[in-house]
Protein backbone atom coordinates (compact mmCIF):
# COMPACT_ATOMS: atom_id res chain seq x y z
CA UNK A 1 0.00 0.00 0.00
CA UNK A 2 2.81 2.37 0.81
CA UNK A 3 4.28 1.59 -2.52
CA UNK A 4 1.07 2.52 -4.37
CA UNK A 5 0.72 5.79 -2.48
CA UNK A 6 4.32 6.75 -3.13
CA UNK A 7 3.92 5.98 -6.86
CA UNK A 8 0.80 8.16 -6.99
CA UNK A 9 2.54 11.02 -5.19
CA UNK A 10 5.50 10.78 -7.54
CA UNK A 11 3.18 10.62 -10.56
CA UNK A 12 1.25 13.68 -9.37
CA UNK A 13 4.50 15.53 -8.71
CA UNK A 14 5.72 14.75 -12.24
CA UNK A 15 2.37 15.35 -13.94
CA UNK A 16 1.61 18.72 -12.33
CA UNK A 17 3.96 20.81 -14.52
CA UNK A 18 2.61 19.08 -17.64
CA UNK A 19 -0.99 19.89 -16.62
CA UNK A 20 -0.11 23.56 -16.01
CA UNK A 21 1.62 23.76 -19.40
CA UNK A 22 -1.37 22.15 -21.11
CA UNK A 23 -3.78 24.64 -19.53
CA UNK A 24 -1.64 27.59 -20.59
CA UNK A 25 -1.43 26.29 -24.14
CA UNK A 26 -5.23 26.11 -24.52
CA UNK A 27 -6.78 29.32 -25.80
CA UNK A 28 -9.03 30.91 -23.22
CA UNK A 29 -12.71 31.09 -24.04
CA UNK A 30 -13.65 34.64 -25.06
CA UNK A 31 -15.28 36.55 -22.24
CA UNK A 32 -18.86 37.62 -22.76
CA UNK A 33 -18.97 41.27 -23.83
CA UNK A 34 -20.09 43.63 -21.08
CA UNK A 35 -21.96 45.72 -23.62
CA UNK A 36 -23.99 44.42 -26.52
CA UNK A 37 -22.16 44.84 -29.83
CA UNK A 38 -23.11 47.99 -31.70
CA UNK A 39 -25.43 47.62 -34.64
CA UNK A 40 -23.81 48.41 -37.96
CA UNK A 41 -24.53 51.97 -39.00
CA UNK A 42 -27.17 52.40 -41.62
CA UNK A 43 -26.02 54.18 -44.75
CA UNK A 44 -26.74 57.90 -44.59
CA UNK A 45 -29.33 59.36 -46.87
CA UNK A 46 -27.85 61.16 -49.86
CA UNK A 47 -27.12 64.79 -49.06
CA UNK A 48 -29.60 67.27 -50.40
CA UNK A 49 -28.16 69.90 -52.73
CA UNK A 50 -27.24 73.12 -50.94
CA UNK A 51 -29.98 75.71 -51.08
CA UNK A 52 -29.32 79.38 -51.59
CA UNK A 53 -29.92 81.50 -48.50
CA UNK A 54 -33.30 83.15 -48.50
CA UNK A 55 -33.68 86.81 -47.71
CA UNK A 56 -36.10 85.89 -44.90
CA UNK A 57 -33.49 83.84 -43.02
CA UNK A 58 -32.24 85.57 -39.87
CA UNK A 59 -28.64 86.65 -40.18
CA UNK A 60 -26.38 86.37 -37.16
CA UNK A 61 -25.29 89.67 -35.64
CA UNK A 62 -21.52 89.95 -35.15
CA UNK A 63 -19.09 92.56 -33.90
CA UNK A 64 -15.90 92.98 -35.90
CA UNK A 65 -12.93 95.03 -34.72
CA UNK A 66 -10.70 96.60 -37.33
CA UNK A 67 -9.46 99.69 -39.13
CA UNK A 68 -11.80 101.66 -41.42
CA UNK A 69 -10.31 102.51 -44.81
CA UNK A 70 -11.52 104.30 -47.96
CA UNK A 71 -12.01 102.60 -51.33
CA UNK A 72 -11.39 104.87 -54.34
CA UNK A 73 -11.74 104.35 -58.08
CA UNK A 74 -8.99 105.10 -60.63
CA UNK A 75 -9.88 108.80 -60.69
CA UNK A 76 -9.62 109.10 -56.89
CA UNK A 77 -13.34 109.30 -56.28
CA UNK A 78 -14.49 107.61 -53.04
CA UNK A 79 -16.59 104.54 -53.96
CA UNK A 80 -16.99 102.97 -50.52
CA UNK A 81 -15.47 101.97 -47.23
CA UNK A 82 -13.93 98.76 -45.89
CA UNK A 83 -13.17 97.40 -42.45
CA UNK A 84 -9.84 95.57 -42.26
CA UNK A 85 -9.67 93.13 -39.34
CA UNK A 86 -6.74 90.87 -38.47
CA UNK A 87 -8.10 88.09 -40.67
CA UNK A 88 -10.65 89.54 -43.12
CA UNK A 89 -11.57 92.63 -45.10
CA UNK A 90 -15.25 93.57 -45.14
CA UNK A 91 -16.99 95.97 -47.51
CA UNK A 92 -19.15 98.24 -45.36
CA UNK A 93 -22.70 99.30 -46.02
CA UNK A 94 -25.50 100.61 -43.84
CA UNK A 95 -24.49 103.35 -41.41
CA UNK A 96 -22.01 105.98 -42.57
CA UNK A 97 -18.46 105.42 -41.36
CA UNK A 98 -16.99 108.46 -43.12
CA UNK A 99 -16.00 110.07 -39.81
CA UNK A 100 -14.20 106.87 -38.70
CA UNK A 101 -11.69 106.59 -41.58
CA UNK A 102 -8.25 105.71 -40.23
CA UNK A 103 -9.60 104.76 -36.81
CA UNK A 104 -9.86 101.40 -35.09
CA UNK A 105 -13.56 100.61 -34.56
CA UNK A 106 -15.96 97.98 -33.28
CA UNK A 107 -18.60 97.55 -35.97
CA UNK A 108 -21.74 95.54 -35.17
CA UNK A 109 -23.93 94.17 -37.94
CA UNK A 110 -24.60 91.20 -40.16
CA UNK A 111 -22.13 89.57 -42.51
CA UNK A 112 -23.05 88.31 -45.97
CA UNK A 113 -21.09 87.18 -48.99
CA UNK A 114 -21.43 89.13 -52.23
CA UNK A 115 -20.74 87.85 -55.72
CA UNK A 116 -17.10 86.90 -56.10
CA UNK A 117 -16.82 85.84 -52.45
CA UNK A 118 -16.44 89.38 -51.12
CA UNK A 119 -17.58 89.72 -47.46
CA UNK A 120 -20.03 92.53 -46.74
CA UNK A 121 -20.77 93.88 -43.25
CA UNK A 122 -24.10 95.67 -43.01
CA UNK A 123 -23.35 98.06 -40.15
CA UNK A 124 -26.01 98.68 -37.50
CA UNK A 125 -23.71 100.30 -34.95
CA UNK A 126 -20.13 101.55 -35.01
CA UNK A 127 -18.00 102.77 -32.09
CA UNK A 128 -14.38 103.76 -31.83
CA UNK A 129 -12.42 100.91 -30.23
CA UNK A 130 -10.35 101.51 -27.14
Amino acid sequence: MKRVVSILVIAAFLAAPMLVAAQQAQPAAPAAPAVAPAKPAEPAAPAAPAKAKKATAKAETVTVTGMVDVVKDKKGKVTGYVLKSDTETYALKGKSVKAMVGKKVDATGTVSTAKGGKKVLTVKQVNEAM
